[in-house]
């Protein structure tokens, strides 16, 4: 016998899987992109497969099937808005970033907003955390 969830269960297990999603973090080891001591621009590949993987592996998308489409523009915060990519931007030396992802889901389009970080003193592992999910 199969059961279905009525309105007000999906809209509980949605605000759950939003509320879950907010603490999620995600630690990756050194991969052949990311170099040791050289913090990734928001917008590179490493990133763009991280904000794949953290999505597709949150609670919310366990819970309620959310599926990834694409992953749009990515800014970061230290450029202003609509302005090209400063040197900051991609300077590897920086300890951190904070970054907004434009991602388009079964869900809907929305705004992704994430902090990147060093997760060790030998800045070997990277750090995605998401702050704010708008989908």
């Amino acid at each position: 016998m199969q059961k279905h969830l009525g309105k007000k269960h999906l809209i509980i297990l949605g605000a759950l899987g939003v509320i879950v999603f907010f603490g999620y973090k995600f630690i990756i080891g050194q991969s052949g992109d990311i170099r040791v001591g050289q913090m990734p621009s928001c917008d590179s590949s490493p990133v763009r497969r991280l904000i794949a993987k953290v999505i597709e592996e949150s609670p919310r998308a366990q819970l309620t099937g959310l599926k990834l489409l694409r992953i749009g523009e990515i800014e970061d915060y230290v450029d202003p808005p609509g302005q090209p990519s400063s040197p900051k931007a991609s300077d590897p030396t920086q300890e951190s970033r904070l970054c907004k992802a434009v991602v388009f889901t079964s869900a809907g389009k929305g705004d992704l907003h994430f902090g990147l970080s060093w997760a060790d003193p030998g800045k070997t592992e990277l750090w995605l955390q998401v702050t704010v999910v708008t989908f």
